[in-house]
């Protein structure tokens, strides 16, 4: 694994979260600018979408903190909330279920609004015949679902964590339940409106790259991706995207980008899944399409049967294997198979 030492970096990522905190800030109006000239796509949609999950994310988390505060308030003592309260409020699934409501069916409208719009701007008559149930295939659909999970576990956690944290130093310190409710309010973790906007805008713009990628999926023309770095945001870059900007792959081959921890990563889209927070949190990135010169040659109708023909293959491929996992789940067991 390739590693490189970036001198002087501490001072460009104390910038770049200056300028994060800058972009997240910025009025819904600005916002669609600034995403409409980077060149994304349904920018208005996306705006609305962000607003949407940021305020249906902070209803979930302050929802979970009224729930905890409320059980505190009821204890004896800190030691007896710790005892008696805690250990269930964590196990409980209210919040991941919360979080995943405020997630799923807006990133999986938005991943659909995104592909329609990128397959407009590409090759704008494949979308003639087409109805809103047809834009994604089946396996795009899924991956919505399967990372909107995985992410509100992931919040779950990252949100029970910062709790515990305070509750295990203010029962280090004695304190009593009032001074512990407290705390915890003035911790920021009864505010929670940076990290909800923050998680919001990741999660449509990383909607927005595999929209893309599923538009150049769809569209016969598209041979080849390129790694785009906007900049028009006017943020601190991140040196490993600007590194990057200009470099061609196949549709489903990866990127290759080396992290700003030297590690080398194999990104799909800009905010692929696989990329740490680092690498993908506000970024701005887009990509570029390459097309073949013969693709551009083809009739209209023979442009969609073959959009129409990747549909159906992908989609039945997801069916095979779909079938074959639900099988090998069934005979071997669910974590043995995913293991």
């Amino acid at each position: 694994m390739k590693k490189i030492v970036l001198a002087g970096l501490q001072p460009q990522i104390d910038s770049l979260i200056d300028s994060i905190d800058v972009l997240l800030m910025k009025a819904d109006d600005d916002l669609d600018k600034t995403l409409n000239a980077e060149g994304y796509v349904k920018t208005k949609v996306a705006v609305d979408t962000v607003s949407d999950i940021e305020d249906a994310l902070t209803a979930a988390l302050n929802g979970h903190t009224d729930e905890v505060l409320a059980a505190l308030n009821d204890s004896n003592s800190l030691n007896d909330f710790m005892v008696w309260s805690w250990d269930g409020i964590k196990d409980e699934d209210t919040l991941r279920k919360a979080i995943y409501d405020a997630l799923f069916q807006r990133l999986k409208d938005m991943l659909a609004e995104s592909t329609e719009g990128f397959i407009d701007a590409y090759e704008p008559d494949l979308l003639a015949e087409h109805t809103a149930d047809d834009i994604l295939t089946e396996p795009a659909a899924e991956f919505v679902k399967n990372w909107s999970e995985e992410l509100s576990k992931l919040m779950k956690l990252e949100t029970n964590d910062q709790i515990e944290k305070v509750l295990l130093d203010a029962q280090k310190d004695a304190l009593s339940v009032d001074e512990t409710a407290l705390k915890i309010t003035e911790s920021g973790i009864r505010d929670p409106g940076y990290r909800s906007r923050r998680v919001a805008l990741t999660e449509v713009l990383r909607a927005e790259s595999y929209g893309q990628i599923e538009a150049m999926r769809q569209c016969p023309t598209v041979v080849e991706k390129e790694w785009h770095h906007t900049g028009a945001h006017k943020n601190t870059p991140r040196p490993g995207h600007v590194a990057i900007s200009g470099q061609r792959k196949k549709i489903d081959e990866p990127f290759d980008l080396v992290g700003a921890d030297g590690v080398t990563y194999h990104p799909m889209v800009p905010r692929d899944t696989n990329l740490p927070p680092g690498e993908s949190v506000n970024c701005h990135c887009i990509m570029q399409r390459i097309q073949s010169e013969e693709a551009l040659g083809m009739t209209v109708e023979e442009r969609r049967a073959l959009r129409q023909k990747y549909i159906d293959q992908t989609n039945k491929e997801w069916e095979e294997n779909d079938t074959a996992r639900k099988t090998e789940e069934a005979i071997f067991g669910k974590d043995v198979v995913e293991g």
